[in-house]
């Protein structure tokens, strides 16, 4: 359930009409011994013993009663899960345990602590060699499913997605087979919540025992009756075509042979389908038309094998039942209301959509009436409609507006009066649309610059960001997905890679509510990963769409601007501050760095200049990088560290953006936070430090999510170890290493090291390795004793070479000599060389392999 923290509510659980008990509920202060609630106090669950209140073999109905009493409210009930262990002889011997409570995964909030992930434990010790089968079952509430929450049972990964709606809107029970993970004791499941902006575990149930394989046909749903004509429909009128699908599922866990399944209004057959043969899990549509005759309620009936010929283990659930109103015939009633004319950006052009919803009220048929299109009041142009009764239609014009230019729409039904209706005075409407420029981008990776697409177009003012992405790219969905797949680029779970969004440079996910552009406003689409540690993923902030969030902000809030210098920036600081004035930024300022005050790095969007030691603002959010969405921090010892790859640098600089973490509670994970933002043109050393800044007056070149100011330095690395096949004690043993420069530069005169277990055993020198260039270079081992050992190869051991990576210097493997066994002791190294004219003539002989000559034996070859 979801309820108010501080109100009071009531709740009372009916089941098979007798009630449970009313309980009154009190939040965060609930005391209810069979109450879960989390610590925020507004979701939880309860429970009933239900053990003497049950029928056996018989449908059981539970209903809830529910309301407030003070201040707060019982939202929602997401759902209902009854849990039986029974006896039955004839069954095979089951063991099972059952976790059930309140545990409250989230992300933290300045009110509740950051839990972002569980491990529920089954403790206990079993037999796992004659266990046939492993299953967990979970019950979970979620809010903005995401798609890379992950459920590991024993440590393997169980699934990436496990608060799927499959049982309604933010509820789920999933099943899953731990079979093969399954361990000898002390069985654990742990729960990461990924995206997910919380979830609510209330179940997690083990039950191990002997596979029965045994199919459950379902009716998951019954549609409501559509149009055979495809118009929305209303509502049911009589003597009118409908279909009526009904969604069936195999529940069991093994597969059903074919079947029917069967519609009946009122007890009466109205036809049948055939149901294919259905493996475990899998679901199917069966497909009827009705045309009812006559009004009134309707009670419609699906039922999968009616005839009881598939052996299931539930033998009792194979209906379900819809009730329907159906409306007499009679005479149509077209309506419009101005929130039925919608204004919509046109595919890849600057037209305006004008979309308009017409809907028949009424319970007869309007046919080929006018729908006319008044633009300022002139008349523009008519188009012909058909629409049914109780259903509507959508009908769409274009117009070409310009920029900034507001226009008043009418919208006209039945404009000659060539329909009767029953209401003639709803039939127009009038709204209006004002024309505004927006920029929509898409590109691959946060570090590429090379984009999809970056269009600027003509909207109309308040459409969507995904309205605008929609009108410049083709958008598809996977199902249950708000995440879209852009001109065939597509989600990949099996890398978490999905497109990203980010409004005037905040992230935005697209599950969230809809984004509402504004006149200059920038939404951007990334394909990436997301960054971070495991339990503070994070997404980085663009700087590539500047002069954003600076002049527009988020949602029609933009905050001050304050570049925070220290001393020797005071130049570069007043021509950023020149340049965002320029651009339409207002409320622009510079200070000092000890002259900043507690309001403006709490309330402002913050611009830091200067190396960390020159600017401590910057070394006190490195601390936090994954907190805030900072991609490159700088460590104490003011190295570089980009997360994305793993580099870090010595040299060099950085201009990135991230979250103001001052605006909130410390240690709390801010990077979706659309308040204030930072800004950081930093580096390690005071030249790179102003040249990130200086990339701020030049902003057509900031075409990546953040820019990287690098020297042209070496980067050398150790990208290969080749060793032979077997190493052997008492020989020499050739190792091969390939030494890469990936820097910008040559590199001379540098060392590399061979070393087993730390010690140095063999040294090679290298004059010179060219930028984009690699040597391979071999050593020589005499290891003494058999064992396992550690070999590595180390590059400029001695750090003599500056490079723009100082980290991906050394490379290792572990090795195990062997014995020599018949290895001999000279290599073929001795040789006879001679030109002649002639040949060389050699026979193989009859050669054998003895196996042994005892003492005073002979043998012959």
């Amino acid at each position: 359930m979801l309820s108010a923290s501080d109100g009071v509510g009531w709740i009372d659980m009916h089941l098979n009409g007798e009630s449970l008990g009313n309980l009154t509920f009190c939040g965060k202060a609930d005391t209810n011994p069979n109450i879960y609630m989390t610590i925020s106090g507004v979701s939880g669950w309860i429970y009933y013993n239900v053990t003497d209140k049950i029928k056996p073999g018989e449908t059981n109905t539970a209903t809830i009663y529910m309301g407030s009493i003070y201040k707060g409210y019982t939202k929602y009930i997401y759902g209902i899960v009854l849990v039986v262990v029974y006896e039955d002889p004839s069954k095979p011997e089951v063991q099972y345990w059952i976790r059930e409570g309140a545990d409250y995964l989230t992300e933290g909030t300045s009110y509740m602590p950051s839990h972002p992930s569980t491990t529920a434990t089954f403790p206990g010790t079993i037999d796992n060699r004659t266990v046939e089968s492993a299953t967990l079952w979970t019950a979970a509430h979620f809010t903005n499913a995401g798609t890379n929450d992950t459920m590991w049972f024993n440590d393997h990964l169980v699934s990436t997605y496990f608060t799927e709606e499959r049982n309604g809107k933010g509820f789920d029970i999933v099943m899953s087979d731990v079979t093969e993970y399954l361990t000898s004791e002390n069985n654990r499941v742990k729960y990461d919540k990924g995206d997910d902006s919380s979830i609510n575990l209330g179940l997690s149930i083990l039950v191990l025992g002997k596979k029965e394989e045994y199919p459950d046909l379902t009716v998951l749903d019954i549609s409501a009756p559509v149009l055979s004509t495809n118009e929305n429909t209303l509502a049911v009128v009589a003597n009118h075509e409908y279909r009526i699908e009904a969604t069936l599922n195999n529940k069991g866990t093994g597969s059903s042979n074919s079947s029917n399944a069967t519609l009946y209004v009122n007890r009466a057959s109205l036809g049948s389908q055939e149901v294919p043969s259905l493996e475990p899990y899998e679901t199917f549509t069966a497909k009827f038309t009705w045309e009812p005759t006559t009004p009134g309620n309707h009670t419609l009936e699906v039922r999968v094998d009616p005839e009881n010929i598939i052996n299931e283990s539930v033998e009792y659930n194979n209906y379900k039942i819809k009730e329907v109103y159906v409306y007499p015939k009679g005479n149509p009633d077209l309506v419009l209301t101005p929130s039925d004319i919608k204004f919509l950006p046109t595919k890849d052009s600057n037209e305006t959509t004008i979309q308009v919803s017409v809907r028949n009220n009424g319970t007869g048929d309007a046919n080929n009436f006018k729908v006319s299109l008044f633009i300022d009041g002139a008349p523009i142009t008519n188009k012909n409609l058909n629409v049914s009764a109780k259903a509507s239609k959508t009908i769409s014009f274009v117009y070409d507006a310009e920029y900034k230019s507001t226009h008043s729409v009418e919208i006209k039904l039945d404009s000659d009066n060539a329909i009767s209706e029953s209401n003639e005075y709803n039939n127009d409407a009038i709204n209006e649309f004002r024309v505004i420029k927006v920029r929509t981008i898409a590109t691959i990776g946060y570090e590429t610059s090379e984009k999809m697409f970056d269009i600027v177009k003509l909207v109309p003012d308040g459409v969507t960001s995904v309205e605008v992405l929609e009108s410049v790219a083709d958008v598809t969905y996977d199902p249950l997905s708000t995440t879209p797949n852009i001109n065939g680029i597509n989600t990949s779970h099996v890398t978490s890679t999905w497109f990203r969004q980010y409004i005037n440079g905040f992230y935005l996910s697209y599950g969230d509510q809809p984004y509402y552009m504004h006149d200059g406003e920038v939404a951007l689409h990334v394909y990436e990963r997301i960054l971070g540690i495991i339990g503070y993923y994070f997404a980085p902030r663009p700087v590539m769409t500047y002069p954003e969030p600076f002049k527009h902000g988020f949602n029609g809030t933009v905050w001050n601007t304050t570049i925070v210098y220290p001393s020797g920036y005071e130049s570069i600081a007043n021509s950023i501050k020149d340049k965002l004035i320029e651009y339409g930024v207002s409320n622009v300022d510079t200070v000092l760095v000890g002259e900043i005050t507690p309001q403006m790095q709490s309330n402002n969007n913050l611009i830091l200049l200067g190396t960390p030691e020159e600017n401590s603002i910057i070394a006190d959010i490195s601390k936090s990088y994954y907190l805030i969405g900072m991609p490159v921090y700088f460590d104490n010892e003011s190295l570089m560290h980009d997360v994305t790859t793993g580099n870090v640098y010595s040299t060099g600089g950085v201009l990135e953006a991230c979250d103001n973490p001052f605006d909130n509670s410390p240690d709390t994970i801010t990077y979706r936070d659309t308040g204030p933002s930072i800004w950081i043109a930093s580096g390690v050393d005071t030249e790179s430090a102003k040249a990130s800044a200086n990339l701020l007056l030049n902003p057509e070149n900031l075409d990546k999510f953040w820019m990287l100011v690098v020297a042209d330095l070496p980067d050398l690395t150790v990208s290969e170890i080749s060793l032979p096949n077997n190493l052997f004690a008492n020989l020499s043993n050739q190792i091969k290493a390939v030494i890469s420069n990936n820097g910008l530069a040559s590199a001379q005169n540098f060392e590399v090291d061979l070393k087993v277990n730390s010690t140095k055993v063999d040294s090679k020198t290298v004059e010179e390795l060219e930028a984009g260039q690699n040597i391979t270079l071999e050593f020589n081992w005499t290891p003494s004793s058999l064992g396992d050992y550690k070999i590595e190869i180390s590059v400029d051991p001695n750090n003599e070479i500056q490079e723009l990576n100082e980290g991906n210097n050394i490379n290792s493997t572990i090795a195990t000599v062997y014995e020599n066994g018949y290895t001999a002791n000279h290599p073929l190294e001795t040789y006879t060389h001679g030109t002649l004219k002639g040949g060389i003539i050699y026979t193989t002989g009859n050669s054998k392999y003895a196996s042994g000559i005892a003492v005073g034996e002979n043998t012959s070859v």
